[in-house]
Parts: C-alpha cells; structure tokens; sequence
C-alpha cells in the first residue's frame, strides 16, 4: 500500500535531477542571503556595519540596539553638562490623536515651562491623526479624553547628547512639559558621572 504524498512532494519526485538541484541550490543561495542579512542587523551595535541617523530621530535604531547603546551611555560622563540646559539642545514630537485634526504634520516653538523656566522654549513637531473613522466603530470610552483615540504622545531627546549618532537621552511624558522634564532631569543625571 503506497503512502499519500501531498502535491508539492509529487512535483519535487517527477521533476528531472537538474531540477531537483537547481531548486535545492536557490534554496541554499536565498538562506544563505537571509543568513547574511540577520547577521549584518544583529551586529550593528558592534561597530562593524555603521549607520548614521539624524539626531532627531526619536525612533531611529532597533529596540536591541537602543538598549545596549543607552546601557554604553549611562557610564559615560557628558563632556559638557551646560549641554543639559540650552533649549536649543532638544527636539520634541507630539503625535496628537483625535477627531478633526487633519493629517499635516507641523513645527511650533513652545514655551512649556519647565522646572518654572518660562524663558525655555523650543521647535516642536505635531503629527496629527485624524480619528474621526476609527471612532465611529469605537467603544465610547476610547472617544474620551485619554482614550485611545483621543490623546496625545510626547517624545522629547537631546540632540547634542549621543553615541555612535544615536540620540540617548530620550523620554516620552503625557505632555511636552513632562516629556521634557524627564529628559532634562536623566540629561543632568548624566553629566554627574
């Protein structure tokens, strides 16, 4: 009695020998590639394979990458802690969530407030989303002021603190002044070292 083959088994048992091996021999190139390609983005926090982003990117590296890069950061001292202070030093995004908002991203200057600083104030880019479609088939509570379709996100770095080109100090808060308070405040944490 003869076993089923499903088809794929089949076709690979009629094919000619040069078939089979010219198959098995594209098989072995395209793993051979995806080997490379894995081991190429796995190692590039080594410092063997680099890639200079722009500062001002918040979400720039891998979560793998960022991790060992912020791990480097926290045992090496700022080489000038003024760096913490100057406003000019920082980037903020705010990806506003709600209805009506449109979809343009734009650049404001904001004056938060931080650690009562009425005098600090800095470039911020607002992504909008717009809403309004998601909340007609959304539960009501994800419509109210802090649901999910109806917030803010705030991500704030340093643009002068970095290793290896990538922004380390970075903190996301529930507004502008608390994103960039805790960035500050890890900025200065930082030249203590």
């Amino acid at each position: 009695m003869e076993k089923s083959l499903d088809l794929p088994t089949k076709a690979f048992r009629i094919l000619p020998s040069w078939d089979k091996m010219e198959i098995m021999v594209r098989a072995g190139m395209i793993l051979g590639v995806l080997f490379s390609m894995s081991l190429i983005a796995f190692n590039n926090c080594s410092g063997g394979f680099k890639y200079e982003p722009p500062a001002t990117s918040i979400q720039n590296a891998s979560s793998q990458c960022r991790r060992k890069l912020m791990q480097e950061a926290k045992t090496q001292p700022l080489p000038d802690p003024t760096l913490c202070e100057n406003a000019a030093n920082y980037h903020c995004d705010v990806r506003r969530f709600r209805r009506n908002v449109g979809h343009e991203p734009r650049r404001i200057t904001q004056c938060p407030g931080v650690f009562g600083r009425r005098d600090f104030c800095l470039s911020v880019t607002v992504y909008n989303f717009d809403t309004t479609t998601q909340l007609v088939q959304a539960p009501p509570e994800e419509g109210l002021d802090g649901g999910a379709y109806n917030r803010d996100e705030v991500s704030c770095l340093n643009t002068r603190v970095l290793v290896n080109g990538i922004a380390v100090m970075t903190a996301e808060g529930a507004d502008l002044r608390d994103a960039l308070e805790k960035t500050i405040t890890e900025c200065r944490e930082r030249g203590l070292l």
